[in-house]
């Protein structure tokens, strides 16, 4: 289900983490830097791009959003095999990208709002 798309996180150098449950959902975050003068939401869209253009996916909905006065973006979205939804961040240089995934055509996990809810800042980005 995820091949493509953790190739893509491989090729980008990204530094993630990823979870599944017996139930076939998959959780993660992933991290990647920039410029801190880099355009928030060009590299929120590149991201959401990456992401749909590896799992052959569409968006259905998207919003902008922020974690702690910082922008961001959700989506939800549907690729050939799965389906689910993303936060993505910009946080003074970095960029967060949430996922929580399901096999496509199932209901949407309660646990999806839990996590992509979840995500705090445990410190300020640096000036």
């Amino acid at each position: 289900m995820l091949g493509q798309f953790a190739q893509a996180i491989i090729a980008r150098k990204i530094s993630g983490h990823q979870f599944r449950t017996i139930l076939e959902e998959s959780y993660g975050l992933a991290y990647a830097d920039y410029s801190p003068s880099t355009d928030w939401e060009s590299a929120v869209n590149g991201e959401r791009d990456l992401i749909m253009n590896g799992l052959g996916g569409s968006v259905v909905d998207e919003k902008r959003t922020s974690v702690e006065g910082y922008p961001g973006k959700w989506i939800r979205f549907v690729g050939q095999n799965t389906s689910g939804e993303l936060a993505i961040y910009f946080v003074g240089g970095r960029l967060y990208s949430l996922h929580a995934f399901a096999p496509k055509g199932a209901p949407r996990p309660e646990n999806f709002s839990t996590f992509l809810n979840s995500f705090r800042l445990l410190s300020k980005p640096k000036a």
